[in-house]
């Protein structure tokens, strides 16, 4: 409920509807309802864009029920000549590849002429945009539209909130894979666990070292016992075994890492987080849904890897973990390891990613799995995302 002293904009739409913005909201609702009575069809706040089943169903967005400010390409408003109306809507991730990766997703409208409802479009979309942190693209009506000799003025062009040369890229579709891990999404939820690549090899690894072992054993035991001439020096066969009981502790150890890993499961189902050994089984820790304040994804200072084409975005380099913030500690929940990325604008962010502190994630700054699977955590646990440079 909002604080009755709390400066509300209330903008009246068509088809009954209403926009209500106020600091920190932006909301869409049913005219026949107040701002204490019902659920939004929309509400936007700086973590994203939620919004209720019947509105995912009739605009065809995912079933979730919350869009993240990456998954936004821009906020969108303009004159359309031939429904005499101004629009106001979203460019959100098309469901199907196609020539566009975006497509279109209304919000409000205005039917009129051309200057009647201008102003009121742009405040609302002004609004949504800043609140976004998303760019805002105006589509204004076109001069030749005003009749001849008119006197009436056409309605002015609206600048834009923010004009950045590129589109965010759309979120990348699970799954999602890195040296050692995979992030999928099972009818249970999302799931981290290790590559099963990485289980073969690490599993003949530890093979190959107890075959070692007995081999140096057999060496070893064999030149102490067999009655021949004495080995010089004569510590050799003794070095051979400790060798052996070397090779011996690596298999087990090898062993161990295989058979006791852990996978960390966001289960949609019972809205918790638990982290389980994925072959002995057990429950290492459990966080529910309620108890996560927000996805924290840190990682060192990004190395540059040199640029693909004269013009092309900057490869980077760096080291990538995933936390869960409950407000007390600090959950682990996957150390990536080395993570290859690019940098579409890296003479203008190289600066601000070395500063310490946390950010929003803007793939337009890094395009990394990494920062891709972090979205995907945030908005199935419908919780803030921050992103932190490691010094």
């Amino acid at each position: 409920m909002h604080n009755s002293r709390t400066p509300i904009a209330t903008i009246p739409a068509a088809h009954n509807l209403a926009i209500e913005i106020g600091p920190h909201t932006w909301r869409l609702i049913n005219g026949t309802r107040s701002l204490t009575s019902g659920a939004a069809l929309v509400e936007v706040t700086a973590q994203g864009v939620s919004y209720s089943p019947a509105f995912a169903r009739a605009r065809r967005l995912p079933p979730e029920g919350r869009l993240a400010p990456p998954d936004i390409a821009r906020v969108v408003v303009g004159w359309a000549p031939e429904t005499q109306s101004w629009h106001l809507g979203l460019l959100v991730p098309a469901p199907e590849a196609g020539q566009s990766p975006w497509r279109w997703c209304g919000l409000a409208s205005w039917p009129g002429a051309e200057g009647d409802h201008a102003q009121e479009a742009r405040q609302a979309a002004q609004a949504l945009a800043r609140l976004l942190d998303r760019p805002l693209h105006v589509v204004a009506p076109p001069r030749s539209s005003a009749r001849a000799g008119a006197s009436a003025p056409v309605a002015p062009v609206v600048a834009p909130v923010r004009a950045p040369a590129r589109i965010e890229p759309a979120l990348r579709t699970l799954p999602l894979h890195f040296d050692e891990w995979s992030f999928v999404g099972t009818r249970r939820g999302l799931v981290w666990r290790r590559r099963s690549d990485w289980v073969m090899v690490a599993l003949a690894r530890s093979v190959g070292f107890l075959v070692m072992a007995l081999v140096f054993v057999f060496l070893g035991v064999g030149t102490l016992t067999s009655g021949l001439a004495q080995v010089n020096p004569t510590w050799l066969p003794w070095l051979g075994l400790a060798v052996a009981l070397m090779l011996f502790i690596m298999a087990l150890r090898t062993f161990w890492q295989v058979i006791a890993s852990t996978e960390v499961i966001v289960d949609t189902a019972r809205r918790e987080v638990r982290a389980r050994r994925r072959f002995l089984g057990g429950t290492r820790w459990r966080l529910p849904f309620d108890g996560v304040t927000y996805v924290l994804l840190s990682q060192t200072v990004p190395r540059p890897q040199g640029r693909r084409g004269k013009d092309g975005p900057m490869r980077v380099l760096q080291e990538v973990w995933l936390h869960l913030a409950d407000g007390e500690r600090f959950w682990p929940v996957v150390a990536l390891g080395p993570v290859e990325g690019i940098s579409e604008t890296w003479d203008e962010v190289r600066a601000r990613l070395k500063q310490a502190g946390r950010r929003r994630v803007r793939f337009s700054e890094l395009d990394t799995p990494a920062h891709h699977a972090a979205v995907h955590m945030a908005r199935a646990l419908g919780t803030p995302l921050w992103w932190d440079i490691r010094k």
